[in-house]
Parts: structure tokens; C-alpha cells; sequence
């Protein structure tokens, strides 16, 4: 073998070590954003195939949490110690330039996991995924959930936000992921709570991710009627509506898209 065929093979394995690693602290800290994942989003945030999340495992960076009620369901990955610390470094800059707090429950009480917000919160990744937060995983422009409200925001969240850059100022998107029907105070009360957000400046557009045709369009009827009551919950979490102190929709309309999730896949 001669000396550029050896020089050769040591950049290409170079290479290979950089973009390995590359993958690993984006894949790690796309779980620390989000709390945990599964196998197929991990998959689709590395750029690699299923099993890459059990290689992670093995390297002691993830842990893998079954379902405590069925093998059938999908499986749940969170980070370890080790894995928590290459994440945590990684989003220094972002923790330290939003004030958001190093929280990770997940390592010392798996228990925390909500599985019945297991599957909503995997659509909810997939859509962020569409918009191509996982290309970023560290960015500034995007934000899950759970960073939203460590951020001190009041009144209502979205699922998700991206920001993109305007000439004048950045505008900012909120991500509604809608997977079930709700009856007439639970969508007063969703719209009424959104349209108080965009009147207060908190986003400029809102993009409605819908599972089915039915949910797109039981959306578009609500949004289509042209009052929404003043609709709030007590203490109690009972749903209150007071007609008289309603408000035009008109504003939120406008601000809305509708799409499908099945077209963000």
C-alpha cells in the first residue's frame, strides 16, 4: 500500500470519526429538547437506521423504557447520566442565552414519563422534524413544548415554535398538532386562549397539523364562525364561557393554516 493510498484511509477514517460523533451529540441533544423519543424519530434525526438508537445504549447514552402496560407499543428512549452531559454541553449556549433551566427529570425517575402524551408528543416530533428542527437540534429558531414553559410564558403553548427572519423582525409560528376531536367548551376555550396569545403578540401565524380529514375539518367550521365567547377554567378545571365579553375570530383566522400530519411525514 503506498503513502497516499495510507493518508488516504486515515482522512476518510478521520472523517468518519467527526461525522460519528457529529450524529451522536445531535441525536442526544434532540432527546434532551424534547425529554425522550423512540427508535424511528431517533432514526430519522441521526439519518440512520432503526437500530441506532440501541446503539446508543450500548454506548451507554441512551436508556431504553418499555411501556409498563404492553410490549405492543412503542418504546420510549431517554438519556443517561453520560448521554445528559454530551446534550447539556452541546446547548450551553442556548440554555444560557434563553435562562432556561438544565431540567431532566427522566434520568433519576423514568416513571415521569406520560405515556398517555406518548404518542402525541411523537407526531408533535415528526412535524418539528418536516420544518427541519432536527437539522439544528441546538438552534435558536425553534423550541418544543417544555422549553416554552420553563420559559416562564403565560396563558397558553403551543406544541411547538419556529422562528424564521423577517426583514423588520422575526416571525414567530406556533405548532398545534391536532389528534382528537374536542366538544364545544374545549374548542372555545383552545381558540380563545390562542386568539388572547396573538393579540398579545406572543406568535404572528399558527399552524394547525391535523391526524385525520374529520379533525382538519371540524377545525375549519370553528375557526370559520365569526365570535368566539370569553371562555376560561377555574380552579377546578371546569370550562366557563361569557358570551357578552366575546371577540371576533376574524384576527386568528387569518393566522391559521391547516395541514395534514400525513403530509409532513
Amino acid at each position: 500500500m503506498d503513502m497516499e493510498t495510507r493518508n488516504g484511509i486515515k482522512d476518510y477514517a478521520g472523517t468518519a470519526r467527526k461525522i460519528g460523533q457529529e450524529k451522536i451529540i445531535r441525536t442526544l441533544t434532540w432527546v434532551y429538547r424534547w425529554g425522550w423519543s423512540s427508535r424511528e424519530i431517533i432514526a430519522r434525526v441521526a439519518g440512520d437506521e432503526l437500530r441506532y438508537a440501541a446503539r446508543l445504549v450500548k454506548k451507554g447514552l441512551l436508556r431504553k423504557v418499555n411501556h409498563p402496560t404492553s410490549r405492543m407499543l412503542p418504546s420510549a428512549y431517554v438519556l443517561t447520566d453520560a448521554g445528559l452531559m454530551v446534550a447539556i454541553d452541546n446547548m450551553a449556549g442556548l440554555l444560557e442565552s434563553h435562562n432556561l433551566q438544565i431540567d431532566y427529570p427522566w434520568v433519576a425517575n423514568r416513571s415521569r414519563l406520560a405515556w398517555t402524551y406518548f404518542e402525541h408528543g411523537l407526531a408533535v416530533q415528526k412535524a418539528m422534524i418536516s420544518l427541519g428542527c432536527h437539522s439544528d437540534t441546538a438552534g435558536h429558531w425553534w423550541a418544543p413544548e417544555r422549553e416554552m414553559r420553563g420559559a416562564n410564558h403565560r396563558g397558553a403553548l403551543p406544541d411547538g415554535m419556529v422562528m424564521t427572519a423577517r426583514a423588520d423582525d422575526n416571525q414567530i409560528t406556533w405548532i398545534e398538532i391536532e389528534r382528537s376531536f374536542k366538544n364545544e367548551e374545549q374548542r372555545a376555550l383552545q381558540l380563545w386562549d390562542r386568539l388572547q396569545a396573538l393579540k398579545a403578540g406572543r406568535f404572528h401565524k399558527i399552524r394547525w397539523v391535523c391526524a385525520t380529514n374529520g379533525l382538519a375539518l371540524a377545525l375549519e367550521r370553528a375557526l370559520g364562525k365569526p365570535f368566539i365567547p370569553k371562555t376560561w377554567r377555574d380552579e377546578l378545571s371546569r370550562i366557563w364561557r361569557e358570551p357578552s365579553l366575546g371577540k371576533a375570530l376574524e384576527p386568528l383566522r387569518r393566522a391559521s393554516s391547516i395541514s395534514l400530519l400525513g403530509e409532513m411525514e
